[in-house]
């Protein structure tokens, strides 16, 4: 979206009276967007399947924003498939939520900012993670203690800082080897 001020796609399902899903199948492309290439505000679970949001232009928010933590929802967040978010002005890819947040196959480089920010009360599950050369950090999680994050096959390298899991926070499991093919 060459527009100034807009993203490419926002979908708002934050005030419906009934928790809905909010379900993106096939490939998904957001690319070049002044702000967000996606946007995604709801009371109810997301699944995100093969987002690719690349060059985004705001120097004031992620590529990619997941918000499901309004109206006390511990609904889910998904991002399945092969997903990239590289060379934003921000952030690749934000989510909050107050439920389990399950992502595979994320790809976040050279963004400005962070490639992976997620802020949950609920637990995190990455699988095969690839995160270089991002200004900030690689990726960073926030969870509260009993919560875990389970990260299996994540690489890390070339960020400004080392990547980010909360001190105080849950607890952190890594693997070395990426399960997946």
């Amino acid at each position: 979206n060459d527009a100034v001020g807009y993203s490419g796609v926002a979908l708002f399902n934050d005030t419906a009276t009934i928790a809905a899903a909010v379900i993106m199948n096939g490939v998904n492309t957001f690319n070049g967007n002044h702000t967000a290439g996606l946007r995604v505000y709801s009371i109810g679970s997301v699944t995100l399947n093969n987002i690719t949001a690349n060059n985004t232009l705001s120097a004031s928010g992620a590529a990619v924003i997941v918000d499901n933590d309004m109206g006390g929802s511990t609904a889910f967040v998904t991002v399945n498939g092969v997903n990239t978010f590289t060379a934003n002005s921000n952030s690749g890819l934000s989510i909050s939520s107050m439920g389990v947040v399950n992502l595979t196959k994320i790809t976040a480089d050279d963004n400005n900012v962070t490639g992976l920010m997620v802020v949950t009360t609920g637990s995190v599950n990455l699988t095969c993670g690839y995160f270089t050369n991002n200004t900030v950090y690689g990726w960073q999680i926030t969870i509260p203690t009993p919560a875990m994050a389970t990260l299996k096959g994540v690489v890390s390298v070339g960020n400004g800082t080392s990547d980010t899991f909360f001190p105080g926070t849950g607890v952190l499991k890594q693997s070395i080897a990426c399960p997946l093919p």
